[in-house]
């Protein structure tokens, strides 16, 4: 494998979100079980999680190739750096390792695993082109990330909390990204929200998934699941979110998007380290 293809399958898998899917699965086994007892299951559980992402972005680009054609003309595939027979291959070995790793695990991992598996392949090639039930399926798995690692750890009542918030922000990034799609979707025929109904309905629905979000950061301070400690790092992070919406709300134009689905990243990564300090 040359260092050009080498390249493109690096950005067809996107590592970051590769990376943070394992943050999230570690982190949902560690607060689970904050010893080193199931150290071994939780870095298996996050690995596997990681692959099964890894290999959803893949398939993802197959499906997206013409919509990525007019989006992200430097994409992988409509670059035609790699076909989509490669990545295809490459959703089917991401896929099938990540499961055979699950299955070392519990029935639920791997009951999970192939759930996230199919969902990802059904998302891709339908439900993304749908209003809201692609959004939706995102946040769900997105948030399940945190039961796949409490079930490895063999707790899964902590991942609740965790699991909710990881929905709420998830699916205002989803809709945020569809905004930014917008034209190759309209194309496409993809009946997004933003295509359907405009960008200013996302944007509507974006805010009530932040304001939902901010109010439930608040319960487990309140209700004694976590420190003080949580509060003063989600208390930022929820200010994070705040600004994104009312920059949002100011400037919709695809680069300001572009720059706000970066800084919800950098919110995801504050929650976890708020729920790890804090717990």
């Amino acid at each position: 494998m040359n260092s050009s293809v080498y390249s493109a399958v690096i950005r067809l898998l996107r590592p970051v979100n590769m990376g943070i899917a394992f943050l999230t699965i570690a982190a949902g086994g560690v607060l689970s079980d904050p010893s080193a007892v199931h150290l071994s299951p939780i870095l298996l559980a996050a690995a596997a999680g990681a692959l099964i992402v890894g290999g959803g972005n893949a398939i993802n680009d197959c499906f997206d190739i013409e919509i990525d054609r007019l989006n992200r003309p430097g994409r992988p595939l409509p670059a035609a750096e790699l076909s989509i027979r490669q990545a295809t291959a490459l959703w089917l070995a991401f896929s099938l390792v990540g499961v055979t790793l699950s299955y070392l695990l519990t029935s639920w991992n791997l009951y999970i695993a192939v759930f996230w598996v199919l969902a990802l392949y059904y998302y891709s090639r339908t439900l993304k082109r749908t209003v809201l039930a692609g959004n939706l399926i995102i946040g769900i798995l997105t948030g399940m990330a945190f039961l796949f690692g409490a079930v490895a750890a063999g707790n899964p009542s902590t991942a609740f909390f965790p699991g909710v918030f990881a929905f709420l922000v998830n699916v205002t990034r989803e809709l945020l990204k569809d905004v930014e799609d917008i034209e190759g979707d309209r194309e496409a025929g993809a009946l997004t929200l933003p295509v359907r109904y405009g960008t200013h309905a996302s944007v509507v629905a974006a805010s009530v998934f932040v304001g939902v979000l901010v109010v439930a950061t608040m319960l487990p301070y309140f209700l004694n699941v976590y420190t003080v400690t949580y509060l003063g790092i989600v208390l930022a992070v929820d200010l994070l979110l705040l600004f994104v919406i009312v920059s949002w709300w100011k400037d919709g134009s695809r680069s300001n998007l572009s720059r706000l689905s970066s800084i919800l990243k950098l919110a995801m990564v504050g929650g976890l380290a708020a729920i790890l300090a804090g717990s």
